[in-house]
């Protein structure tokens, strides 16, 4: 197989963010040696997976839209993406219309076709999670995975009514973090027509 990574041109045929030459890099720095121990073929698909299900969990709160529409396969790259620099003093705001680059307030936009590197570092852990137990990221539930409570002699558990259904991948969710609007129900963002 042959994985088809994207560039920051809006493939149509694009499957990973990543290449496993990336991936390998990323877990070499880190010394994490439970990459290595799969072929390249069962690595191209962890990050297949892993990149359909980062683009599936966070597209809504990804920030602007994808470049070249349904024309690309994958989030990103996109137009109108920032991620957030605190305090990064600059008190006027400036924006390429070329390129798309720019700044305002604390938010820095990322050009038309940067593949950030807190997705790549998101979908290298999600990867890893996938190349350990394929489908680990999205379970089959059962009955929703509303679980009241559970028990095997004296131990039990029991999850508050508004716990997730499935489990939540701290890791990805802080790779992600800058580049990700906020998840309250009260927020939202102002798109001039």
């Amino acid at each position: 197989m042959t994985l088809v990574v994207e560039d920051g041109t809006g493939r149509a045929a694009a499957q990973s963010y990543v290449s496993v030459e990336d991936a390998d890099a990323f877990y070499s720095a880190q010394l994490n040696e439970g990459w290595f121990v799969d072929e390249p073929s069962k690595k191209e698909a962890a990050l297949i997976r892993a990149t359909a299900f980062i683009d599936a969990t966070y597209r809504a709160r990804f920030p602007g839209y994808p470049t070249r529409g349904r024309a690309q396969a994958l989030e990103w790259p996109r137009r109108g993406a920032y991620t957030y620099v605190p305090d990064n003093g600059r008190s006027s705001a400036y924006f390429d219309a070329n390129t798309g680059a720019g700044y305002d307030q604390g938010y820095t936009y990322l050009p038309v076709n940067e593949i950030p590197r807190e997705l790549r570092a998101a979908v290298c852990e999600a990867a890893m999670r996938e190349l350990a137990k394929p489908g680990s990221l999205a379970p089959d539930l059962k009955r929703g995975g509303a679980i009241k409570s559970a028990g095997a002699g004296s131990a039990r558990v029991e999850f508050f009514g508004n716990a997730p259904a499935g489990t939540t991948f701290q890791a990805i969710d802080l790779a992600l973090g800058a580049l990700l609007m906020p998840a309250s129900p009260y927020s939202g963002r102002a798109v001039r027509g």
